[in-house]
């Protein structure tokens, strides 16, 4: 949510950080900023999550690409925000707090794995790796229920591309929610034909209980 590239439109000069690019060459927005969270964050959130005339009315969004944070040297314009983990801190507050007074069951689904987070991401995504799932989900999933109990927790859908009834399993098995990727047919070669809807219904019902 902090980088933008120089053309975009959300790059008004009293948005950002400072003027023109900083230090790694980006746009970065000042969320810490009450006129940017008046004038662009609360109206985000009020035409994703309001159910009035010309919203979206979504269930949920995902606060993806952490490793983007601003610079470390960016200045907000709320001392309380400064530092990257400090203001990340803050923009998930900011965005439940504003995605809340349009929606009481909001779902925030969120990357950050730290329990200062828990009470600000309903859903918490293990963050994607080369490492095979049946090493990876239950050593991520033991620790990460240790730090932020009571937080669900699932496993990126890139486990499923790679084999759908070990990562289904291992979901099953570790208490992790299994992400079932969109049917197009250039998502990892799958296509929405009848046998895979079979073999998705049927790894479901041998390791998941089907509501």
């Amino acid at each position: 949510p902090f980088c933008h590239d120089a053309s975009a439109r959300l790059c008004r000069e009293d948005w950002m950080f400072c003027r023109g690019l900083d230090v790694r060459g980006e746009r970065l927005i000042d969320y810490s900023s009450p006129r940017v969270q008046r004038e662009h964050l609360a109206p985000l959130m009020r035409r994703m999550f309001s159910a009035d005339a010309g919203c979206w009315n979504v269930d949920g969004v995902k606060i993806d690409f952490l490793a983007d944070r601003h610079h470390p040297g960016a200045m907000p314009t709320d001392s309380a925000w400064h530092g990257q983990e400090r203001g990340l801190l803050n923009f998930y507050r900011r965005v439940w707090e504003l995605a809340h007074e349009h929606k009481d069951d909001v779902c925030l689904y969120g990357t950050a794995q730290h329990p200062a987070f828990a009470p600000w991401q309903n859903l918490l995504g293990l963050e994607e790796t080369n490492t095979p799932e049946s090493r990876w989900i239950p050593s991520r999933a033991q620790m990460q229920s240790s730090l932020m109990p009571g937080t669900a927790i699932t496993a990126h859908f890139n486990f499923f591309c790679k084999g759908v009834e070990s990562y289904i399993g291992h979901c099953a098995s570790n208490g992790v929610i299994p992400q079932i990727p969109p049917l197009f047919e250039d998502l990892a070669g799958y296509h929405p034909d009848s046998r895979y809807f079979e073999t998705l219904r049927k790894t479901m019902a041998a390791h998941c209980e089907i509501r």
